[in-house]
Formats: C-alpha cells, structure tokens, sequence
C-alpha cells in the first residue's frame, strides 16, 4: 500500500522543480529587463546633459553657427540620438533619445521602446547685470528751460 503512494507522488517533484525554474527564468529576465531600463536612462540622462551643455558654451563663445551638428554629434558620442534641441537667447534645452530592446517586455509587445532624457541649462552672459562684473549706467534726460 505505501509503494502504491509513492508510486502517485513520483513525477510531482519533477513538476514543482519545472515550475520553480520557469519562475526563476522569468523573476531574472525582469530583472534584466529593469537593470537595463537603468542603465539606458542614465546614458541618455548623460547624453541630454552634455549636449545642452556643449551647446550652451558654443554660444557663450559666440559660436552660433553649426549648434545643431554639435548636438548631433554629442548625441552619437553617447550612442543615442538627438530627440530635440530648443535654443533661446539665454536658454538652451535639449533631449537625447535611445532605443532599447528589453528581453521580457518584447514577449507581449513587438515594438521598440524608447527613453527619452531632457536637460536645460541657463546661460549667464558675462555681461549680465546679476554678475557684476562690469559697470553700467543708467542715463535719464530731462527737459531743462
């Protein structure tokens, strides 16, 4: 009578353990998949920053001409693309764009997944008031008869 128990019971452990693996495989193929995020943000969070960065000190060396091939080209550096570039007389922001395969989320949807990253940098002139550094006048004209 036991050995007929025991006979029922002999493929379930081989079940349990098959299970426990498929659970294991998809746990760790998520945690690829979050690692991965994070990674990713961060290059385009590096990317963002050096391209508004690089821009913003060709303009204060009045270097006007060729902003836009230096984003692309910080942008490659980084191996991402440039998202878009906003540039004003004291402002400079830009996104840097990556795509990214992920091995579990790809599984439900067949699409590419982007980050996107965006940075801002203001640009002080050296000769704007808040600094300082240079002396300004301030002329009123009245009507003197």
């Amino acid at each position: 009578m036991i050995r007929a128990i025991r006979w029922r019971q002999d493929g379930s452990s081989a079940i349990m353990i098959l299970v426990m693996v498929i659970i294991f495989l998809v746990l760790f193929a998520g945690v690829l998949d979050v690692c991965r995020i994070i990674i990713y943000r961060e290059n385009t969070k590096n990317a963002a920053d050096a391209i508004s960065l690089a821009v913003a000190q060709e303009m204060v060396f009045f270097g006007y001409r060729e902003l836009d091939s230096i984003a692309e080209k910080m942008a490659g550096m980084y191996r991402c693309r440039l998202g878009s570039l906003n540039i004003t007389y004291d402002r400079v922001t830009a996104s840097a764009v990556s795509d990214i395969r992920l091995l579990l989320l790809d599984r439900f949807r067949d699409d590419v997944w982007n980050i996107r990253s965006v940075s801002s940098v203001e640009i002080t002139y050296p000769w704007d008031k808040r600094l300082g550094l240079y002396s300004y006048y301030e002329f009123s004209f009245t009507d003197k008869k």
